[in-house]
């Protein structure tokens, strides 16, 4: 298969959004479907739109490593990714890149269509647009508080984010909305939500939060969509309990 100098520096970029949260990559049938290391997030992606059917399965393992490699090859007009049973092949025409095929047993990070990110969409509670001004906020308080999480309040009149350190010495309200889910609800939610999801989004992307709630199983999905070029998206799910 061939890149464009274009699709391949957005393939690159989204390796490196990937890193964030896994050591290793999985792509099978132009799709990315994994966990990330921690267990909290499943990474969802359809490649569709930059891999063809003449490589069905592509796994890194190491990935930043094999990030540095691959980036050597940025600068080339056309980049080929080939294989055979024991290597791909990446070549600019001028200089070409071996990279033995791991074990997928070795993996960290699978792909594994079983993993759980289905939802009903009239069980939104809430939709929000993570604009760069947000996403700056909440990664500068995050870095001086040392926080790893937000807190969520929705009810059927308002929905804020809280950011708080450990000793609650200080709050920052995020932002804070009426209501716009479609999920008709009595009482007042809570719920706590890592946020590693918002500090890694790139700059100067556009980027979306929503969050439906099973009130059956009492768990909440929650989807951050970005949007890397006209076509790749990359969806992180995240499902947490209500309080």
């Amino acid at each position: 298969m061939i890149f464009t100098k274009d699709k391949f520096k957005t393939f690159i970029s989204l390796c490196s959004f990937i890193k964030n949260y896994c050591d290793d990559l999985h792509i099978k049938n132009a799709k990315i479907h994994q966990k990330s290391n921690n267990s909290l997030f499943v990474i969802d992606c359809d490649l569709s739109s930059i891999f063809n059917g003449d490589i069905s399965e592509l796994r890194l393992s190491n990935l930043q490593s094999k990030i540095n490699m691959l980036s050597v090859f940025t600068d080339a007009d056309n980049i080929s990714l080939t294989c055979d049973d024991k290597s791909y092949y990446i070549d600019d025409g001028i200089s070409k890149l071996e990279l033995r095929i791991p074990q997928d047993t070795i993996l960290t990070n699978r792909y594994d269509e079983q993993l759980i990110t289905s939802y009903n969409p009239e069980t939104l509670m809430l939709t929000y647009n993570l604009d760069n001004s947000i996403l700056k906020k909440i990664r500068k308080i995050s870095d001086i508080t040392s926080s790893q999480n937000i807190d969520f309040h929705i009810s059927s009149e308002r929905a804020y984010a809280i950011l708080t350190d450990t000793a609650k010495n200080v709050t920052m309200t995020v932002f804070e909305m009426p209501y716009n889910g479609k999920l008709a609800i009595t009482d007042a939610y809570t719920l706590k939500l890592n946020n590693i999801c918002f500090l890694n989004i790139p700059p100067k992307t556009e980027s979306n939060l929503a969050i439906y709630y099973d009130e059956s199983s009492n768990i909440a999905t929650t989807l951050v969509n970005i949007k890397f070029d006209d076509e790749l998206y990359i969806d992180i799910y995240q499902r947490t309990r209500v309080r």
